[in-house]
């Protein structure tokens, strides 16, 4: 893909480069991506939420529920990382944010509070703690 850029742009540049619209055939549109979609279910895949979490952040965010000190707080997970582990699914297995999946666990590594700024696991956990055992909707 790199190596196509430079052709294309020197092509640009050089008045060389034809356009050729998109056919109407064969074309599909995305739908937009709802807060339901969104949410995390921990009973699917490490990598498949990995990536979920990957590509959804930092909007609008893969997120999920955790217990807080007056019910239930909405959580945004902006970065993470599929590792090994097992347990029941949204269960949180160490005191770093590893939680378990349907298949592994994920690493959270970075998360957004509802109504705060976007913050380093250690940080958040200051604030919210998730100690293991603790379980995730």
């Amino acid at each position: 893909g790199a190596g196509l850029l430079v052709a294309t742009l020197a092509d640009i540049a050089a008045g060389r480069a034809v356009e050729t619209p998109q056919a109407a055939e064969g074309a599909t549109y995305a739908k937009k991506i709802s807060p339901r979609t969104a949410r995390l279910h921990w009973s699917r895949p490490a990598a498949e939420l990995d990536g979920k979490i990957r590509g959804l952040s930092p909007f609008p965010g893969a997120w999920f529920e955790a217990p807080g000190p007056r019910g239930p707080v909405r959580v945004k997970a902006l970065l993470s990382r599929a590792e090994a582990g097992s347990g029941a699914p949204g269960t949180v297995l160490d005191d770093a944010l590893l939680v378990a999946t349907g298949e592994g666990a994920v690493r959270l590594l970075r998360l957004q509070r509802e109504g705060r700024g976007p913050q380093d696991a250690a940080d958040f956990l200051r604030g919210l703690p998730l100690p293991a055992g603790m379980q995730l909707a």
